[in-house]
């Protein structure tokens, strides 16, 4: 079989995903035949490695993966990291002071040196949190004591994820805006719009950063990209054909190339078959 040069990277929540999170039998099996037939296809997501090898089970992806927006790249094959961008401990001490400064709930990620990967959190006066904890503690068991932000040293921590209203979160934004070190993903939740998620984590790390340094490392000539929300940007900058599913954002549609059907109606999967073969 000719070895196929274009890789195809798809962001998962409100792109590959339904609704409810969920990758349908649908898409598991066409994206299936199609690996097998030489697709190169790979997940940019700003999702942590646990919850996303639970929520993509079935695909054969031999591809490395991008997690926490571009901080981490993951090698399925080898199962370790082979890319990790961590923030600096001068950074992590001050969005710490400032989190709990704005009174705002959120997680802390920390990748140990050995591999291991571990989620903290704090709660604050508000309750987006607690609920986004349970559900991620019962879905995919990725959320783990101790509780507090201090309680852990700063020297391995990867990312933040913030979680509030548009209003709460924005002087946050506005804050972080005017420091080195780090890059932020401000955008509203796709299964709660009531909430946004403000992400942190740094300089050197995107997702179009992580896509070059795939693009580089396995001799692709062509990327294919798939998203939804505006975090997909930095995805569609690096990509030579940029696909926005029916749900995407306006302004998401506008820098696509193309528009496929929604997230709901395997819209990934179906423009893949029918596109892949003129690769």
């Amino acid at each position: 079989m000719e070895k196929k040069t274009t890789l195809y990277v798809s962001d998962l929540d409100g792109t590959l995903l339904d609704q409810n999170a969920k990758l349908s039998e649908y898409s598991v099996n066409a994206i299936n035949v199609m690996i097998e037939r030489g697709l190169n296809f790979s997940i940019a997501t700003a999702r942590s490695l646990r919850p996303v090898m639970k929520m993509v089970e079935g695909l054969k992806i031999s591809i490395p993966i991008i997690l926490l927006n571009g901080v981490l790249i993951f090698d399925t094959n080898k199962e370790e990291y082979i890319k990790v961008n961590k923030i600096p401990s001068k950074n992590v001490s001050e969005i710490i002071r400032a989190i709990k400064a704005y009174d705002v709930s959120g997680f802390m990620y920390e990748l140990e040196d050995n591999g291991n990967f571990n989620t903290y959190h704090e709660f604050m006066k508000n309750d987006p949190v607690p609920k986004y904890i349970l559900e991620r503690a019962l879905k995919y068991d990725s959320v783990q004591p101790p509780n507090g932000l201090l309680d852990v040293s700063l020297d391995n921590i990867v990312y933040f994820t913030l979680i509030d209203t548009h209003e709460r979160l924005l002087p946050l934004y506005n804050f972080f805006s005017q420091q080195g070190g780090i890059k932020q993903e401000f955008y509203k939740n796709v299964y709660n719009p009531e909430f946004w998620f403000l992400e942190i984590f740094s300089e050197q790390s995107s997702k179009k950063l992580a896509v070059e340094f795939l693009r580089e490392k396995y001799n692709f000539k062509r990327v294919v990209g798939f998203g939804d929300n505006n975090n997909d940007f930095p995805l569609f900058e690096v990509c030579d054909v940029r696909v926005a599913v029916e749900n995407a954002t306006p302004k998401l549609k506008e820098a696509a190339t193309h528009i496929c059907g929604s997230n709901n109606d395997d819209g990934v999967a179906k423009w893949l078959e029918e596109n892949f073969d003129n690769d």
